[in-house]
């Protein structure tokens, strides 16, 4: 039996039964793979939502954290993030006193976006968090599994 929902009538709000994802769809690995993130994804914001962090925005920070300062361009291209997304998720880091952006010393037209103390000390305690949360979206797998799934997602992202 697969995944349903509840269908409503679009005229007047009536329930008329419940929808069901065919088996055709729900066995397809992009299928499977799109809901595991979903959850995950859904878990992980909750506990970032406490810091007034998003996902994509710890990406970014944690990114930086790691790698050191660097600009925009070439953090958005490594990231999969494009340019205007990316100058907002700045933005609200910035506001968030998470980074700051200095010249870059070798290009005066750049900037270097460079994570702040308070930055760096957010990005630890938020990955805590986001292990926390995987764990909780993966508990119905044993850590055997768990290692195996992440080691298979590896393979297939390389």
């Amino acid at each position: 039996m697969g995944k349903s929902v509840e269908r409503e009538d679009a005229s007047d709000g009536a329930n008329e039964g419940e929808l069901e994802l065919p088996d055709a769809l729900q066995n397809t690995l992009v299928h499977l793979l799109t809901d595991a993130a979903a959850r995950i994804e859904k878990e992980t914001a909750r506990d970032l939502d406490m810091l007034g962090l998003s996902p994509r925005q710890l990406r970014v920070l944690v990114t930086l954290v790691e790698q050191g300062p660097a600009s925009q361009r070439p953090l958005g291209d490594l990231l999969g993030i494009d340019r205007t997304t990316m100058v907002a998720l700045i933005d609200a880091l910035e506001k968030l006193d998470l980074v700051e952006r200095k010249r870059d010393p070798d290009d005066r037209r750049a900037w270097l976006v460079t994570p702040t103390d308070r930055g760096k000390s957010t990005a630890d305690w938020a990955i805590k968090m986001v292990q926390s949360a995987e764990a909780r979206a993966l508990q119905a797998l044993t850590d055997h599994q768990r290692e195996m799934l992440r080691k298979l997602l590896l393979k297939l992202s390389q």
